[in-house]
């Protein structure tokens, strides 16, 4: 009733009150907004003095009002939503105690010191799975206490979503959280205790009327070490918590922007100590190592000598060492692309790149590999919950066609779906009603999907942040203690092979703290992992050998020379 009253006292003069503004003021007793045939049914029910009628000018529902005399709205009977559909935005009907969570652990217990201890300051650096969230939210708990507004900074709509829905439960209504995004604008943060934003919007847009000592939480902070993203770091906020399973960045973004201002890594959990502590789930390996045919070899090894001719040619002109690693190479290739002193340079810079493209495509689409998905079909008919990490958008699109033609429940995500079908997707994943999900890059930051039990990376592995973030999706601890597994398809002799001397350190680790490594190779059958999976020997195979006639003639590959193809399975190749 105050409430009403005060909101009607500011509309008397000519201003009027949108349907949802007239809905919160009146009653809280109805769950969802009324509509305005509803009101208008209402107030002329109450007194003919109230009236509620359409304002040309404003395009607004607007409420006359002479007398102050309201009564609350009655319930309103809202049906249960299905459970297929689509969340829709939610005005909290009450306020709710806050949900008991969880005790810290003690290595959450010691990154807080630690970040205390550095003027409340620091980078959290903890692998996917682990509780960075939680440290988050006691920080941020702290900050409340002290009436320290709170920024939260978030690189999707996706983790805006799932952060909101995390602090309404850790605060219950206790707290004014608020978001800011294409849908929700916030215009001043002075009625705001949390504000929950994305890089995009707090780079563009600022922060209006920021009150001085806030605190900002950035998630995955690696983000913010980009040139354009670090214009969303204020600094009014004195109080700063970075998290991330990897800052570091390819680049010098991590020395020049995110050092000097989040600070140094306050605390860092490994592999190694989460395993130890307990943390995460058990996880065997699957390394299925494959062997490219005659043409991919041949396409492959053209391309690799392309790009070393191309990349001898650039260091050598623009003085960089030979030996550069190429996570730093590759930053000063975007730099040239976009422009270097001498067009020669960007033009070769622009087709090292097309032809470094080429490669990774070729990795992800090579026979074997597809080979290997048609294996898995057996596993996913077993109702195995699968992430399925492809290159591009498109190829996660044509293996999700071509599983669904084998009766399985698959569906795929990326940038380009709305946020709201793909929380629907998401949604229907976690109630089972979808078996595998494939993405590009859309899940490998942020997005909990604890109930996943399975992830195959088809390809993607270069980068050290991509191998854990995915990895790390499905090594979240299960209800049931069960073990998670990481089905990781590599070709022989390139750069994603984990037996080459140019692999990711970050392979060598996983295989440390795996539970089991298993490896298996062309000749390993989808029989095969199903036996591995149930923890049984592989079937004795008996040598075959196909008739040697001539079967693959090529002129492009070596000066006409005749190959013969003689498919040959063996028990030295049968899976250990």
């Amino acid at each position: 009733m105050k409430r009403l009253d005060e909101k009607i006292a500011q509309h008397l003069h000519g201003r009027s009150l949108t349907v949802v503004e007239l809905w919160r003021g009146i009653s809280y007793n109805t769950p969802q907004c009324p509509t305005v045939d509803e009101l208008r049914t209402y107030f002329q029910g109450i007194d003919s003095k109230y009236a509620l009628k359409f304002d040309p000018l404003t395009h607004r529902e607007v409420i006359v009002v002479r007398k102050v005399a309201i009564k609350p709205l009655p319930p309103r009977q809202v049906p249960a939503p299905r459970p297929t559909a689509a969340l829709q935005p939610r005005v909290p009907t009450q306020i709710t105690p806050p949900h008991v969570l969880p005790a810290l652990h003690e290595w959450q217990r010691a990154a807080l010191k630690n970040w205390k201890g550095q003027a409340f300051c620091g980078i959290v650096q903890a692998i996917t799975g682990t509780g960075k969230t939680r440290v988050a939210v006691e920080a941020i708990r702290y900050a409340r206490e002290l009436k320290k507004q709170v920024v939260v900074l978030l690189p999707t709509l996706d983790l805006v979503a799932q952060w909101d829905r995390v602090l309404r439960q850790a605060f219950g209504g206790s707290e004014r959280i608020a978001q800011r995004d294409s849908s929700h604008k916030v215009e001043s943060l002075l009625a705001v205790d949390i504000l929950l934003t994305t890089v995009q919007s707090s780079a563009n847009k600022g922060y209006p009327q920021l009150k001085e000592g806030a605190l900002l939480v950035a998630d995955e902070v690696h983000h913010l070490g980009a040139n354009y993203w670090r214009k969303a770091l204020d600094d009014r906020m004195a109080w700063r918590l970075g998290l991330s399973a990897t800052p570091e960045r390819s680049d010098s973004g991590t020395n020049l922007h995110l050092i000097p201002y989040f600070g140094k890594v306050c605390f860092n959990m490994s592999f190694r100590q989460a395993k130890e502590q307990n943390l995460i789930a058990p996880y065997r390996l699957f390394q299925w190592r494959l062997s490219f045919t005659s043409r991919e070899r041949f396409e492959f090894d053209n391309l690799a000598e392309d790009l070393f001719r191309l990349r001898r040619a650039l260091c050598l002109s623009e003085g960089l060492p030979l030996d550069t690693p190429v996570p730093e190479f590759l930053s000063w290739i975007q730099s040239w692309m976009s422009g270097a002193d001498h067009l020669k340079v960007t033009i070769q810079a622009r087709t090292w790149m097309k032809k470094f493209q080429e490669k990774k495509l070729l990795m992800a689409t090579a026979a074997g590999k597809n080979r290997v998905m048609d294996h898995l079909v057996p596993v996913f008919q077993r109702g195995m919950r699968t992430l399925v990490f492809c290159l591009y958008k498109d190829l996660a699109h044509d293996l999700c066609a071509r599983l669904r033609q084998r009766g399985i429940a698959a569906e795929a995500v990326d940038s380009d779906l709305k946020s709201t079908e793909r929380t629907l997707i998401l949604n229907r994943f976690e109630s089972h009603a979808v078996q595998v999900l494939l993405a590009p890059m859309v899940l490998d930051e942020g997005i909990d999907l604890p109930d996943a039990e399975m992830a195959v990376i088809v390809a993607g592995h270069r980068s050290e942040r991509q191998v854990i973030q995915r990895v790390g999706r499905v090594l979240r601890k299960k209800a049931d203690g069960s073990q998670a597994k990481v089905v990781f398809l590599a070709m022989n002799d390139t750069p994603e092979d984990p037996k080459s001397p140019d692999s990711l350190l970050v392979w060598r680790e996983l295989e440390e703290q795996a539970a089991t490594v298993h490896q298996l190779s062309d000749s390993s059958t989808g029989e095969d992992f199903l036996r591995l999976l149930d923890n049984q020997p592989p079937l004795k195979v008996v040598m075959k050998v196909a008739s040697a006639k001539p079967s693959l003639r090529d002129k492009n590959l070596s000066g006409g020379a005749e190959y013969h193809v003689v498919y040959v399975r063996d028990e030295n190749r049968s899976p250990k």
